[in-house]
């Protein structure tokens, strides 16, 4: 009898094979963690996030230090102070939801009204630390080089272009928590924790920023090649986040506004990413704005460092070769879109003396981080080529430019954001309210313009 033919059974062991293939050079592993010592691991992940923290609120003036900035102050605790967290948690601001800044301002509530200042600065901050932590953490797969993925989690703390508007304020906690949302999707984490941790973020990330949809093509791929549950917690996180985000956004009306032409957001993508993350914000904008020679100094430079990374990253195994172009593209979408849609000429990048920098730069921290994902891909692939003396020596190259920009950009500008003290605001309302018995609410000047931004604070608070 003729045997029944075995090609169906052997096509699909083969598609079983492409797909794992695929799954180990797209979304590789975490390596296993070793047996035991769990209380030890999050007691050193809690103290990292707590140091991370620490860190990125050191950046902060005295000045800084002493009001509240913009959105904190002005819509998110004026809302939570007015109706608290449930009630204000789905109101649009901008045209989107903010789950992020909405549970640091319900924090604020939770202590002494005195105290909002110190504490939104102190949930900004444990964000940052959050997202630096997870970064680390969740590259492992492609990353295996602490010393690499030790670098990457610093640059989320010190990025120089993060200390004009990001540090320091929920309002901007959205930026870090996309960042921190790339590796989070393309991840494959091994320990239980880390599922919770890339979870949390994208869930908080996606609720609090529309344009974290923009890491959906990771989703996509995870769908494709990922066949076990506990791999789906983030997908299932992502998609929860994206639907509340979504049913806020479709409701609301943004506006038109007449696009920029596509030469001005890629000529500032150029100047506002990779030039200003290879030589920071204060070396960039001074090369820039002086003569020819100082320019093409800049733009060779970054050049050289980038296309050392990608080179390095394109010679190494598939999972860097993948994550070195997914982050290059995510970068660049991450400025594109949202540049795109809120174009102000500030944004302009003319070259000469009026280039400011530190104008809207919050646009930036994104692609900047994204962008970094490349060069840690390249890093990674020349530790693979040592102990080369010329790998050796073109990472070094590489780390030392980054880590100058990063010193030189920890405090870029203190005088950029400092305003109003709270502790003082807070004592005029309170006297206000106190010499009118009927009066229902008090405003309190906050940074960075006391003029146009201001905290409602409920009277009934301050007596």
């Amino acid at each position: 009898m003729d045997q029944a033919p075995s090609a169906p059974a052997s096509t699909s062991r083969e598609g079983t094979s492409l797909r794992r293939r695929l799954e180990q050079a797209v979304l590789p592993a975490a390596p296993p963690a070793p047996p035991g010592g769990v209380a030890r691991r999050g007691l050193l992940l809690l103290g990292a996030v707590v140091l991370a923290g620490a860190v990125s609120r050191l950046r902060l003036s005295p000045a800084e230090a002493r009001t509240i900035w913009a959105e904190d102050g002005g819509r998110f605790l004026s809302a939570q102070l007015a109706d608290g967290f449930w009630a204000s948690l789905a109101e649009p601001y901008a045209g989107y939801m903010h789950l992020a800044p909405r549970l640091g301002a319900a924090v604020a509530d939770a202590f002494p009204l005195a105290w909002a200042e110190s504490v939104l600065a102190a949930c900004a901050s444990a964000v940052v630390g959050l997202c630096a932590v997870a970064t680390g953490l969740l590259s492992r797969g492609h990353l295996p080089s602490r010393a690499v993925r030790a670098l990457l989690a610093a640059a989320v703390v010190l990025l120089p272009v993060a200390g004009f508007e990001a540090v320091g304020n929920v309002a901007n906690s959205h930026w870090y928590l996309m960042a921190a949302s790339f590796w989070a999707l393309a991840a494959r984490p091994s320990r239980t924790g880390e599922v919770v941790l890339a979870a949390a973020v994208v869930v908080l990330a996606a609720a609090s920023d529309p344009l974290t949809v923009i890491l959906a093509p990771l989703v996509v791929v995870r769908l494709l090649l990922l066949r076990r549950a506990r791999d789906h917690v983030v997908t299932l996180a992502f998609t929860g986040g994206t639907a509340a985000q979504l049913a806020v956004v479709l409701g609301t009306d943004r506006g038109d506004a007449p696009p920029p032409a596509p030469v001005d957001v890629l000529s500032a993508y150029v100047v506002r990413v990779p030039v200003e993350l290879v030589l920071g914000p204060g070396r960039a904008e001074s090369l820039l704005t002086g003569d020819g020679a100082g320019r093409a100094a800049a733009l060779a430079v970054t050049a050289v460092v980038l296309a050392v990374a990608a080179v390095a990253a394109a010679a190494g195994p598939w999972r860097l070769r993948w994550i070195a172009l997914a982050g290059a593209l995510a970068s660049l979408a991450f400025f594109v879109v949202p540049v795109t849609v809120s174009w102000a000429p500030a944004l302009s990048v003319a070259l000469g003396p009026q280039l400011d920098l530190a104008s809207v730069s919050r646009y930036s921290v994104v692609p900047q981080l994204l962008l970094l994902v490349l060069v840690a891909a390249g890093l990674q692939a020349l530790v693979d080529l040592a102990p080369s003396p010329a790998a050796l020596g073109a990472a070094a190259v590489v780390v030392l430019l980054l880590a100058a920009s990063a010193v030189s950009g920890y405090r870029p500008g203190w005088d950029v954001r400092e305003g109003p003290s709270w502790d003082v605001g807070l004592a005029a309302a309170r006297q206000l309210c106190e010499d009118d018995p009927a009066r229902a609410s008090a405003d309190v000047p906050i940074a960075p313009d006391p003029e146009r931004w201001r905290a409602v604070v409920p009277c009934a608070r301050l007596r």
